[in-house]
């Protein structure tokens, strides 16, 4: 892991990436088993949760809320 912004980041080769590629669904999936609203992340046929995609979580070291999203 690497520090970027206010934030880390996984490094991973590429090897390792081509690999996780190969296993993305055929067909669009939900991330959530909730199915909330979402935007299709084509590169990985799943649909994220806008929360997600705009980083609206707290990490679970955070003032005790288990490390839930917010909304």
């Amino acid at each position: 892991m690497q520090r970027v912004g206010g934030g880390l980041a996984l490094i991973a080769e590429g090897g390792h990436l081509d690999a996780l590629r190969e296993l993305a669904p055929s067909a669009p999936r939900y991330l959530d088993s909730k199915r909330e609203p979402g935007q299709l992340v084509s590169a990985r046929n799943l649909i994220v949760p806008h929360w997600v995609l705009a980083r609206e979580w707290s990490e679970a070291a955070d003032a005790g809320n288990g490390g839930q999203h917010r909304h």
